[in-house]
């Protein structure tokens, strides 16, 4: 199944000014697998050392000395390293984040090497781990579930992607088109975009056996909860979890947990849990002007899943005898619907750095206001409303529009894509409607 992720990768390792490359991204979201398609299809030699699997091999990086750490890689890996040629991949590097410092003496002393480090918890252990981190001396890159636009491509829905990709704001859109698209984004959402989730689809098309995939994949999330700090019981870490799935696309509060715990316990495990990047913030943001973090508010935020496709089956739905051309009514299609779209603007975020959300909050008596999510594009800002239906009011979105001045609001639903101009308290903008699923091409359509 082919990824962005590829060219991306592809592109560091034929950069001039390369350093060593640190992957950072949730478990089984496909980081080794990555990093093995790009070893053994790209370079002559590939060694992988596993530090979670031979947590003995850490001995390999106790030197300062490049020469020496890669001769004791040579004699563990009965192989001769060849700058230039080899591939150095430590996976499971939060086993021994230490092991992190040590790549400043490879991008120092020895560039011509290609060196990838990777981690399920790399930023759960850098959080409790006090070491120098070499700043200069690394780049990153991180991997989320699969797109949209990914999925089709592993469903060989070729030419439905191509129309997608390349369509424009102002282009008619057949209703056909429309009709399969949405059928197949409404799949996606029962699926998600994790890796093994697809492969398991696209070899049997049976929901059941993605189901069970789903489960697995939680209860990998949940068996680390144990390895996560000592003072934080596994059981609190575990409701504030599940908690992640019934709060989605709502602003999240801390009783709803556990009325019983204090807010300061909920919200140690809570960051715990956005650390191993099984959830994500949402911040509100005033939204007066850019950048929008600059004024964001870190007490009132929204909390989304890594994937769409867990959420059903957290919350208990299966599908044992669905088939691909039925249509399934869910009771949360809003709270679907948002977190679909969170989903794939951080995908596109995640391409050039770590991705970061918001969206705009009024909380006035009497007149309380709330847009989805607003982003910059270029140096405006932009409103985004979510509409899991083909209609739905816009109040809020006009409240904004007027407020901050803003010419330009987006409305992504389940119509086709439509153009008009929209006046709230004497204040015109255009309002862009797009059809859901097209929503991890915002910033290009919207440029």
């Amino acid at each position: 199944m082919q990824r962005e992720a590829f060219s991306r990768i592809l592109g560091w390792s034929k950069g001039e000014n390369r350093l060593p490359l640190v992957l950072r991204g949730a478990r089984q979201v496909g980081k080794s697998y990555l990093v093995r398609w790009l070893g053994k299809n790209h370079f002559n030699q590939f060694i992988e050392i596993n530090l979670e699997k031979n947590p003995e091999l850490s001995e390999l990086f106790d030197s300062n000395n490049v020469e020496k750490i890669i001769e004791a890689i040579e004699i563990h890996s009965n192989m001769s390293v060849q700058p230039g040629k080899t591939l150095l991949f430590i996976d499971e590097i939060q086993a021994y984040p230490k092991i992190l410092s040590s790549l400043r003496w490879f991008a120092e002393d020895c560039p011509e090497l290609h060196v990838i480090v990777a981690g399920s918890l790399l930023d759960f252990a850098l959080a409790d781990f006090e070491y120098s981190m070499p700043v200069g001396r690394i780049e990153f890159m991180y991997i989320e579930p699969f797109s949209f636009f990914e999925f089709l491509d592993a469903l060989e829905e070729k030419k439905l992607l191509q129309v997608l990709e390349s369509m424009k704001c102002s282009e008619e859109l057949s209703p056909a088109i429309h009709r399969r698209a949405m059928e197949l984004f409404k799949r996606y959402i029962l699926v998600g975009g994790m890796p093994k989730s697809i492969k398991v689809y696209r070899e049997t098309k049976k929901m059941e056996m993605v189901s069970r995939v789903h489960q697995g994949i939680i209860e990998s999330f949940r068996s680390d909860f144990s390895k996560f700090k000592k003072r934080i019981p596994p059981e609190r870490i575990r409701k504030v979890y599940d908690s992640i799935f019934q709060q989605v696309g709502k602003k999240f509060v801390y009783a709803r947990v556990d009325s019983e715990e204090k807010n300061a316990a909920i919200k140690s495990a809570l960051e715990l849990l956005l650390l191993a990047r099984v959830g994500y913030k949402v911040e509100s943001s005033h939204c007066n002007g850019i950048p929008l973090g600059a004024e964001s508010n870190e007490k009132n935020f929204k909390i989304f899943s890594l994937d769409i496709g867990l959420i059903s089956s957290a919350l208990g739905l299966t599908f044992p005898n669905l088939k691909d051309d039925e249509d399934v009514m869910l009771v949360n299609a809003g709270a679907l619907a948002e977190q679909f779209v969170s989903q794939m603007l951080r995908y596109k975020e995640s391409q050039v750095k770590n991705p970061k959300l918001f969206y705009w909050v009024r909380e006035k008596s009497g007149s309380e206001a709330e847009v989805d999510f607003v982003a910059q594009v270029g140096l405006k800002i932009i409103p985004i409303e979510v509409k899991s239906g083909k209609s739905g009011t816009l109040k809020s979105l006009r409240v904004m529009a007027s407020e901050k001045k803003l010419m330009t609001a987006v409305r992504f639903n389940s119509a086709l894509p439509l153009e008009s101009e929209i006046t709230a308290d004497s204040w015109t903008f255009k309002l862009i409607s797009l059809p859901i699923y097209l929503a991890e091409r915002f910033h290009s359509l919207l440029e």
